[in-house]
């Protein structure tokens, strides 16, 4: 069974929504001048709203609603703040930028050996085989439209073209490893 809120606990709910409702312009206002990202002015204002009903009965009645809640907002964005500078601290952090530049640096060295195997082991490839690669991969006809085309099965071509890919998968990989084709 639950319980019924007690008078006291509806009135104070009733109260508290109707200072908030009348506030939440102004604070809205206030976060939106603090915050430029709209989702995040939401999350903070979801926040906001939370953190005044659960001390809403800590208010003090003979001062203004808004001033608190403003005290409220702007605590909160504070947070948001801080925790914003510490997330782009770990970015700015010029170990973390050197390691950074290190890996990126050597991915692009990688690449550059991988692509020219690749570009030694296309040139291996003749006939059906690169009329096929031709079709798929420079023109961007789909294996269906291929398969018409050559009068052949769309499944085929896909098969084909597995068989292919995984030859020149094959030939690039000796290439790194070894240098031959």
């Amino acid at each position: 069974m639950s319980e019924e809120p007690s008078m006291n606990e509806r009135e104070s709910a009733l109260r508290f929504t109707k200072l908030w409702s009348e506030a939440q312009p102004t604070v809205s206002g206030f976060v939106r001048g603090m915050i430029s990202e709209l989702s995040t002015v939401d999350d903070i204002m979801q926040e906001v709203a939370l953190a005044l009903y659960s001390a809403f009965a800590d208010y003090d009645p003979s001062r203004p609603f808004v001033a608190w809640a403003l005290g409220i907002a702007k605590n909160k964005v504070h947070d948001r703040w801080r925790a914003v500078a510490r997330s782009r601290q770990v970015a700015h952090d010029p170990e973390l930028l050197e390691a950074l530049t290190q890996i990126s640096a050597e991915m692009a060295d990688e690449l550059d050996e991988q692509r020219s195997a690749l570009q030694e082991c296309l040139r291996q490839v003749e006939g059906r085989s690169w009329d096929l690669l031709q079709r798929h991969y420079v023109h961007g006809h789909q294996p269906r439209d291929i398969a018409s085309t050559l009068g052949i099965e769309a499944g085929h071509v896909r098969v084909l073209l597995n068989r292919v890919r995984s030859a020149l998968r094959q030939c690039v990989e000796r290439r790194l490893v070894g240098g031959g084709a």
